[in-house]
């Protein structure tokens, strides 16, 4: 494993352990583009006038789309407040907005909100599965993540087992989807020095499991000793749709003397899994030669393209000399994140001196769009030398050819051409350290984060946190690219799982969604049924008994025309947790896409139930 150095002189390659000076990669100057934004706006939030309702602030947003169209962002409250989710629909203004309540709440109000009250609202993240369009909301408590899964885009929510029950104290989770069904969760078992730890889904998010493989690995002495225990800041995890790669980025020392001697999160560090988490390989992305420069300001975040190219990006600034910020880079892998080239800086002029909080999102073959806070100033707060505060915007980088040797980027600024329509999103401070000490001066309004989510129409949908209007006030806004659009598909499809064979006995069927349980409520399911038998099959009805059914074996299912069926054993988990094993049978029906009219049947023991679907979707291939 060698590492690539960036800094003033030439472009070198070192052994891991070594700190050399390194080439500064300046991208070229940054352009118009042709890119074209929607009138930015705030979403929503019923709490605004309602001064009894705790939590009144909606930061840390983060925003998927499915493949109807429709874009989610989400937002925190903190805890004990829960967190708050809104669908945008085409053409994506306000006008276009359904606030989807807080899931979380105590009771859960979709549509209606807020409750108020909620058991989690520490962090949050958000899966949407393509095919099934199953949509997936994690929320922090105090210990744990729970879990809350839509079958019908997001007007209901049902509670799931959490997310990260097999651990007992857990924080800063992440989520993306693999397929119709497999959701992956990343996030720092607090418990065990912030290891890095992942749990997955394979039953659209109903029930939870480890994987295996450790993600800093043990056998790994350098990424091992640089980031544990406790000296770590895991950033996103991103699936490759295409070949099932996990790709987990995250900021940590550069080797273990950086550790000891408690040193800047001074590297950015990618851990690649190429068997679904098994086991896991970390690879050093940059290290800094400064012992006080952070690559933590706040998360380095990853993003992988529909060709398998990896990619991603990290914001500096010297923890010693705070007008020490080099700026936000990026860094590209061709080889499945084995090794990584030279970090180009992003952030280009005068507007936007100074950048914090980088994300990324990845479509097509080299396509990228990066999203950053930016300010002309040269301070993180008030200017001694002028008494100015920092004015601080969104800014959208976006390049279409990222994997090449020095790639370009033409750059957008959303937020800030007027001071009363689309104002700028905050004015001073903001801080890159997590949570506070009462007594700081550190500004913790705008929390740690803010998401880019490219959709299917390769535009860009942008949603981050302001308090311009509302200072000290947190408010999540969203803005939808309107023209200069990608060409390609995001890493978000079912490339490798449509395309299978279809018809005839043993075709393969997957399906995710719900039907009206017996004693009402929802029954959520899960499937998938392989061609020549074997997959899994996970039910649930609350209000019947059903805990929770597992299918133990499956047998090939028959298809006649646009239904099949099949059977198998399995176990059922009744409410006062006592289980018995018993065979099974299921029948479904693809009706088309979009699964309005698909059929679920199933039938165990002393229980049975079918129906039309009321949310989600099951196919045939």
């Amino acid at each position: 494993m060698k590492t690539p150095f960036r800094k003033t002189g030439v472009a070198v390659l070192a052994v891991a352990m070594v700190t050399l000076p390194a080439a500064v990669i300046t991208a070229p100057a940054s352009a118009a583009g042709g890119l074209g934004f929607g009138a930015p706006f705030m979403l929503p939030n019923p709490a605004l006038n309602n001064t009894l309702i705790f939590g009144v602030q909606d930061v840390e947003p983060s925003v998927r789309v499915d493949t109807l169209g429709n874009v989610f962002p989400g937002a925190i409250r903190g805890v004990p407040a829960g967190v708050d989710v809104w669908r945008v629909s085409a053409p994506y203004g306000s006008a276009n907005v359904t606030y989807l309540g807080s899931p979380d709440g105590t009771p859960p109000i979709p549509g209606l909100g807020p409750p108020g009250v909620a058991s989690g609202g520490g962090d949050l993240d958000i899966a949407s599965s393509c095919e099934t369009n199953l949509l997936n909301v994690s929320s922090l408590n105090l210990a744990s993540t729970e879990n809350f899964n839509s079958a019908n885009q997001g007007t209901n929510f049902d509670m799931t087992a959490p997310s990260s029950s097999v651990y007992t104290a857990v924080d800063r989770q992440w989520y993306d989807n693999d397929g119709p069904l497999t959701v992956y969760q990343s996030v720092h078992d607090v418990a065990a020095s912030n290891a890095i730890v992942v749990t997955r889904s394979i039953d659209g998010g109903l029930s939870w499991a480890p994987v295996p493989g450790q993600v800093i690995n043990p056998a790994q002495t350098d990424a091992f000793a640089a980031a544990l225990p406790f000296n770590n800041k895991l950033g996103n995890i991103v699936v490759d749709q295409h070949r099932h790669n996990l790709y987990q980025v995250y900021s940590a020392g550069a080797n273990a003397a950086d550790n000891v001697n408690g040193n800047a999160l001074r590297a950015v560090w990618v851990a690649v899994s190429l068997d679904q988490g098994l086991s896991w390989t970390d690879h050093l992305v940059f290290a800094d030669p400064s012992p006080s420069m952070r690559t933590d300001n706040v998360f380095p975040s990853i993003a992988v393209d529909d060709a398998g190219n990896v990619y991603t990006v990290w914001s500096e600034i010297d923890s010693n000399i705070a007008t020490t910020h080099p700026g936000t880079f990026f860094s590209f892998s061709t080889n499945f994140g084995s090794t990584w080239s030279t970090p180009v800086k992003v952030n280009q002029g005068a507007a936007q001196n100074l950048t914090l909080f980088p994300w990324i999102d990845a479509a097509g073959d080299g396509a990228v769009d990066v999203v950053y806070y930016g300010t002309s100033s040269t301070v993180n707060g008030t200017d001694p030398s002028t008494n100015q505060p920092a004015i601080w915007n969104v800014f959208m980088a976006q390049s279409l050819a990222a994997h090449t040797s020095i790639p370009s980027f033409a750059t957008t600024q959303i937020t800030g051409s007027n001071l009363t329509t689309n104002p700028p999103i905050h004015r001073g401070n903001i801080s890159t350290g997590g949570l506070q000490p009462p007594g700081t001066k550190a500004d913790r309004t705008l929390a740690d984060l803010f998401q880019v989510a490219i959709g299917y129409d390769g535009l860009a949908n942008i949603s981050w946190a302001a308090d311009w209007s509302s200072p000290g006030q947190g408010l999540a806004w969203f803005a939808h690219q309107t023209s200069g659009a990608i060409t390609g598909m995001p890493n978000d499809g079912c490339h490798a799982f449509n395309g299978g064979p279809t018809g005839g006995t043993g075709a393969k069927v997957t399906g995710g969604g719900w039907i009206a349980g017996k004693n009402g409520g929802h029954g959520n399911f899960g499937f998938n049924a392989m061609q020549l038998g074997g997959g899994n099959l996970t039910y649930i009805d609350k209000g019947a008994d059903v805990k929770q059914f597992t299918a133990d074996t499956v047998t090939p299912p028959a298809v006649n025309g646009t239904s099949a069926s099949w059977g198998g054993t399995g176990t059922w988990i009744h409410a006062d947790g006592s289980s018995q094993s018993l065979s099974y049978q299921v029948t479904v029906a693809d009706n088309g896409p979009g699964g309005k009219t698909d059929k679920f049947s199933i039938a165990f023991g002393s229980y049975s139930d079918s129906g039309t679907l009321g949310g989600g979707n099951i196919t045939i291939h």
